[in-house]
């Protein structure tokens, strides 16, 4: 039977077109809406005086770790919302409540990241939730070790990809908040090998500001 490890990485959600990885973002909306400033770098990067967190349990004990910086970057397209492509992100400054400093890697090795912005000013399913970013993560797509016990590897969704959604503001800001995802441990880990859910919550913003507009 597995066993539910509520231990979240926080490393998704980026921005508006924050797509990580070698990232195709595929923007629902009017196909004469484009991304302003169009053919421009963007970097994005926590929200200033936040951290990327994660908590959850492993073999009974709540672990709670916060990473102090993460950040990616990417180049808006000339014309429309997307595709987009960014590099993968990246988790530093990382520490739980174990006493351990973690490690964070991120990869594209079983396919792409991708987000995808939903505009509810032209989609109607989406009037109730609101402007948000849809960000899928390729299978095994991120783990992460803790310098307390090396053997234990999480993994994020170990059996195919996995989409959370966050809430986007429209100009810079994507807030997840309590995102649910698939994970795994190692043999190695308290507990040995399971499979579960994770949470995560993090805050980004791009700069320079990126916004759809019609």
């Amino acid at each position: 039977m597995s066993r539910r490890i509520r231990f979240g990485l926080a490393f998704a959600a980026m921005t508006v077109v924050a797509a990580v990885g070698a990232a195709a973002v595929l923007a629902t909306g009017d196909t004469d809406d484009h991304l302003s400033p169009a053919k421009t770098i963007i970097h994005t990067a926590l929200k200033a005086g936040t951290n990327a967190s994660f908590s959850g349990k492993l073999a009974g004990i709540t672990v709670t770790s916060n990473c102090t910086s993460s950040t990616d970057s990417f180049k808006t397209p000339a014309h429309g919302l997307g595709p987009v492509k960014a590099a993968n992100p990246t988790f530093t400054g990382c520490t739980d409540t174990l006493h351990g400093t973690d490690t964070v890697t991120t990869n594209s090795k079983n396919g792409k990241w991708t987000e995808k912005l939903v505009d509810v000013a032209n989609d109607e399913k989406a009037e109730k939730r609101g402007d948000h970013i849809r960000l899928t993560i390729p299978q095994a797509g991120a783990t992460v070790v803790s310098s307390v016990v090396p053997t234990c590897v999480i993994t994020v969704a170990p059996n195919g990809p996995a989409t959370v959604t966050g809430a986007y503001d429209g100009v810079k800001t994507t807030t997840f908040k309590n995102a649910s995802l698939p994970v795994s441990t190692s043999a190695g880990c308290p507990g040995g090998a399971t499979t579960g859910t994770a949470t995560f919550s993090t805050t980004y913003v791009s700069r320079p500001h990126v916004k759809a507009v019609s």
